[in-house]
């Protein structure tokens, strides 16, 4: 009876670590192969899949050489583009793995329109109201800097700018607007701080995200992420926490994200619950801030790289909004 029961346990155990195996093998190694197959097959080109670090090691290394010195202007779009496509037989269709998932990059022309022309297929996302009415605060932070600009050319013939420490505040500033309505507080401040310093410990821990439980492992980088995050956690539900209790006391929604979904809290029907604003403030302003602020600094740098497409854009905005500040409708017609 005793060897029956081992037995039936041994059988168990053997079939819950082949099931498991084989999930693992799948995740690892099929899927990744399956996809990078389809993917050549269509055309795509790219280096082969390598198990669980895919191109990370190969994206570092370029990365480290392409910044390890400065650049000229006219240097730096072609050198980034020339190091990218190389490992992807400088192909206009390539794929780059990061880990088990190929990030897709498409530079021919006639493939992203034919991409952009059929939004049923390829979907942006629908306008948002909420993202309507933080248009006349980022204005305004637009053109406080703007202002400051002026005012150091307004001795000199011209000035250099780094447009990377000029940007970053400018989008901290228009987040704190729109995000909780009012100037930069200092847990905002504290904030900031805190996602830069999670940013370098994550960068020194790239290459381990891609294995499983790697936030489990007890480097001096998880911790000083952990504790970096737990704080975070509680700056974000002190902020939200403050401005319920305003909402409480009869202080209206200022057309800002906060009260927007602070509102839809309060509605029972809505299914938010605190924890869900507290986690979607937290996110926003984390990755929301960085991802605005690089495509806007590369957006300043191509203008300033081809002056001809400046002029253009420059026309088209003096020939809708003139002497008016840019407002939801007149963005809306913008094509250039």
């Amino acid at each position: 009876m005793d060897a029956t029961i081992a037995s039936i346990v041994i059988s168990v155990i053997a079939l819950v670590i082949f099931k498991y195996t084989i999930k693992q093998a799948n995740k690892y190694w099929f899927r990744p192969k399956k996809m990078e197959k389809r993917l050549r097959e269509i055309g795509f080109k790219g280096n082969p899949y390598r198990i669980i670090f895919g191109d990370s090691k190969d994206v570092d290394r370029m990365r480290a050489q392409v910044t390890s010195k400065p650049m000229e202007l006219s240097a730096i779009s072609y050198s980034v583009f020339y190091h990218i496509t190389y490992i992807c037989s400088r192909s206009k269709k390539y794929f780059i793995w990061f880990g088990m998932k190929p990030r897709l990059s498409i530079l021919d022309p006639m493939l992203v329109k034919d991409i952009l022309s059929r939004p049923n297929e390829f979907r942006k996302p629908g306008n948002d109201q909420m993202g309507t009415n933080m248009v006349p605060s980022i204005v305004e932070s637009c053109l406080e800097k703007i202002e400051k600009w002026n005012l150091s050319l307004a001795s000199k013939e011209s000035i250099e700018v780094d447009m990377v420490q000029e940007i970053d505040p400018l989008i901290g500033d228009i987040m704190c607007k729109t995000v909780v309505a009012g100037p930069i507080s200092e847990e905002s401040k504290r904030m900031y701080q805190l996602r830069i310093m999670m940013n370098q410990q994550a960068a020194k821990l790239a290459r381990l995200m891609f294995f499983p439980g790697w936030w489990s492992l007890q480097t001096q980088e998880v911790k000083t992420i952990k504790a970096a995050h737990k704080e975070t956690q509680s700056l974000v539900k002190k902020m939200v926490t403050r401005r319920l209790e305003e909402m409480k006391n009869g202080a209206s929604n200022q057309g800002d994200m906060l009260s927007s979904m602070l509102e839809a809290f309060q509605d029972e029907a809505s299914g938010v619950s605190l924890d869900d604003v507290i986690e979607e403030c937290r996110s926003f302003s984390f990755i929301g801030k960085e991802s605005t602020a690089r495509p806007l600094v590369w957006m300043l740098y191509v203008l300033a790289r081809y002056p001809d497409w400046q002029e253009r854009a420059r026309e088209e905005v003096l020939q809708i909004f003139g002497d008016q500040k840019p407002n939801v409708d007149g963005l809306n017609k913008l094509k250039i």
